[in-house]
């Protein structure tokens, strides 16, 4: 009976164990492989999707402010520390989300075609402000593009 027992316990164990493996395989899986293209536009379209008035926490959430822009896996360590340099100058005296070159939430951003020179990109991104556009410098990181700076102004 004993025996039996163990090998049930076995048992659950390496199907939790599976389960486990194939839900961190999927999550690795959505960056995994990524255009530099479709790296901009996931991590935009998080940050556009999050950002704005939750009804429910009855609370305005901004991703710049409360910082969950930083935990992102789709930006550098370094554009990270570059952020949040420019967010401690402004001082409690307004200032723009340089992750979007602009000082409000767009609705929507258009991701352009990637120009790629070795191990890094450009893409361009319009967004759904008139005549609002930035481009966006990515990385290659242990095989995996990320968001290392963003060009605001004339988008080159």
């Amino acid at each position: 009976m004993k025996a039996k027992g163990l090998v049930l316990v076995v048992l659950v164990a390496a199907v939790v164990l599976g389960i486990t493996a194939c839900s961190s395989m999927a999550s690795a899986a959505e960056t995994s492989g990524m255009t530099p293209e479709q790296t901009v536009e996931s991590f935009y379209g998080w940050y556009i999707s999050i950002a704005g008035y939750d009804p429910e926490a009855d609370v305005v959430r901004n991703p710049l402010q409360d910082g969950s822009y930083a935990e992102s896996e789709l930006v550098s360590a370094g554009l990270v520390e570059r952020i949040d340099a420019i967010v401690a100058s402004f001082d409690g005296m307004g200032g723009y989300d340089p992750l979007i070159c602009a000082q409000d939430i767009p609705q929507s951003v258009t991701v352009g075609e990637a120009e790629i020179e070795g191990g890094a990109a450009l893409v361009p991104v319009t967004t759904s402000f008139e005549g609002h556009s930035f481009s966006v410098r990515l990385v290659q990181v242990g095989g995996e593009w990320q968001i290392d700076e963003v060009l605001c102004g004339s988008g080159s």
